[in-house]
């Protein structure tokens, strides 16, 4: 029995767009992705390497991994859509923009031409995606069709807004040059570009081709060879409908959030932070353990769906929606996600139960914000994150008081330490915690559309000799024990004026914390109805602010469960 066997050959661009092939893209290959930031590379490189003087080098276009058998010119492209898309885009321009004759001879290497009497059809040579040809077609393959090109904005799918803007910049690039330019440019790109086609003779094999090039640096994204893998893992029957669902929430998602659920899935079934790349933990822990058309329907539909909730902000129901909704957007504004596994399964989890899920999402926030005030380490976090999901999972009842969402006794003091000491130098937590601070004062009706947010000091950092400040403030050591504390700053919708920031207090609050009399945000608002600020206003203000911190996580001494609480490390 002969094995099949891989070839690789180098193969002209003229030779490629010829009579040998006929490339066509498998429904569950990933969208057109190239910008026109990739499309310009592509002719500058083009240009640079035609222009060396003299017989120029030949250009080399990389590598295209195709599935075909040597007696037929049908080729299943694996990989290399984007080149062969984007050079069709250029000859079809090129050809739009050259004098009639010219143009019927450059459109062979886009089209092949019928011959009834060999019986060969009217093709064009390369098809993309079902949903995304007839545009190709009638926008870019058929003759003259790049003169008139619609808007890339009418077009709901990233890959047909791409490739059309792609023709734009050709067009709007070469339609300047000379003709003979032009000619010079087509003549080097038939007869001077190369590229090497892999040729395997089915699926299987060229599934393994692919994640070993993709291993080796081609520019791919981990989920498209994962797609290849689960969705050419099903039968032929079921690729279509299961790849149409993986392309709409791709899309719906975006790539690099789309990428971002797949971490997130891994995470869920792994509960550890990942040591390996994202395919090869992805094949150890979660398609070793189910079944390909399983996944898609148990896991990547429902928590796809339920990732854009948490991301988006859009969760549904009939009660409890918006104080959900408020909740994930203020653990959407942490520099961090590792809360977003635990979130995930809390949605996936009470999802009908609207009541449950707010009660776990605030205590998720609660845990989240207690470690950005701390500042727990990355691997700290991820473990008790970890932990709160496999609770979630095995025990998805009320947290009990050892729970690891809730705050350790340890903790909370901890906390206490920061908020009551001078924040403002804790520049990674200072504002983001102040306009949290705000919002739970104006009770959530505070809104922050604001170009510019900046921290001012009422008490200024440098109080001129003759004011006031002095003397209501007349040791230093007190100034510097309340200079940078909660109790004195406030938040401006504009940005720090130095000299302003020196002024006394009643003129302060009137040129400077106030336009007309008032401020946009609560926290600034509640010391415009102060008389005077002394170290008295200021601590029965600061008491105040924390406790209305307090109160809003729930940071009071009923939580202290006493030893055997888990805790962060």
């Amino acid at each position: 029995m002969v094995r099949p066997t891989i070839k690789a050959y180098e193969t002209s661009i003229s030779e490629l767009f010829s009579h040998r092939f006929l490339f066509f893209m498998p429904s569950f290959q990933r969208p057109y992705a190239w910008t026109t930031e990739h499309a310009g590379e592509l002719l500058e490189d083009l240009q640079h390497a035609m222009s060396q003087g003299g017989d120029p080098a030949p250009y080399f276009l990389g590598t295209i991994v195709v599935i075909k058998t040597a007696e037929q010119p049908e080729t299943e492209v694996v990989d290399g859509q984007q080149r062969l898309a984007t050079l069709t885009l250029l000859l079809a321009v090129l050809r739009d923009l050259a004098e009639f004759g010219d143009a019927h001879q450059i459109d062979g290497y886009i089209r092949q031409k019928g011959n009834k009497f060999e019986d060969i059809q009217d093709k064009f040579r390369i098809a993309l995606r079902e949903q995304d040809n007839r545009i190709f077609q009638k926008h870019v393959q058929i003759i003259g069709a790049t003169d008139d090109l619609p808007d890339p904005g009418q077009f709901v799918s990233d890959s047909q807004s791409r490739f059309i803007a792609n023709a734009h910049y050709y067009r709007s690039k070469l339609a300047d040059w000379p003709a003979q330019s032009r000619t010079e440019l087509l003549k080097y790109i038939v007869r001077k570009c190369f590229l090497v086609v892999v040729q395997v003779p089915d699926r299987e094999m060229s599934y393994r081709v692919f994640s070993v090039m993709n291993d080796r640096g081609m520019d791919l994204s981990p989920t498209d060879v994962l797609k290849a893998e689960i969705i050419g893992a099903m039968q032929p029957e079921d690729r279509e409908s299961y790849n149409e669902i993986w392309e709409l929430l791709e899309e719906g998602l975006g790539r690099e959030r789309f990428r971002e659920l797949f971490g997130l899935i891994d995470h869920i079934f792994h509960r550890q932070k990942r040591r390996t790349s994202l395919e090869q933990s992805f094949r150890d822990h979660v398609l070793s353990h189910v079944p390909p058309k399983q996944f898609v329907d148990k896991y990547l539909e429902p928590l796809g769906e339920a990732y854009l909730n948490i991301v988006d902000q859009t969760y549904r129901a009939p009660q409890h929606a918006s104080d959900v909704n408020k909740c994930l957007k203020h653990l959407n504004l942490l520099s961090f996600s590792d809360w977003q596994p635990a979130a995930l399964g809390a949605m996936m989890q009470f999802h009908q139960q609207p009541a449950k899920l707010l009660f776990v999402l605030r205590k998720i926030e609660r845990l989240a914000y207690a470690f950005f005030i701390l500042g727990i380490h990355v691997d700290k976090r991820i473990r008790r994150f970890g932990a709160v999901l496999e609770e979630l999972i095995r025990s998805p009842g009320h947290p009990t008081p050892r729970s690891p969402i809730n705050l350790t006794s340890e903790e909370i003091d901890a906390i206490g330490d920061v908020l009551n000491g001078p924040i403002y130098l804790v520049k990674r937590v200072r504002k983001l915690l102040l306009l949290r601070l705000d919002e739970a004062i104006s009770s959530g009706t505070a809104t922050y559309d604001y170009p510019i947010v900046s921290i001012e000091h009422v008490l200024p950092q440098t109080p001129p000799p003759d004011s006031q400040w002095r003397i209501d403030f007349p040791d230093e050591q007190l100034r510097s024990d309340w200079l940078h504390r909660l109790a004195n700053l406030v938040l401006l919708s504009k940005r720090k004026n130095a000299s302003a920031g020196n002024l006394d207090f009643p003129n302060k609050k009137e040129s400077y914390f106030a336009r007309g009399g008032t401020s946009p945000f609560a926290i600034t608002s509640q010391v415009l109805a102060e008389p005077h600020w002394t170290p008295a206003v200021l601590e029965q203000r600061q008491e105040l602010l924390v406790a209305t911190l307090a109160d809003l996580w729930e940071l009071h001494p009923q939580e202290h469960f006493g030893e055997g609480q888990m805790q962060i490390a």
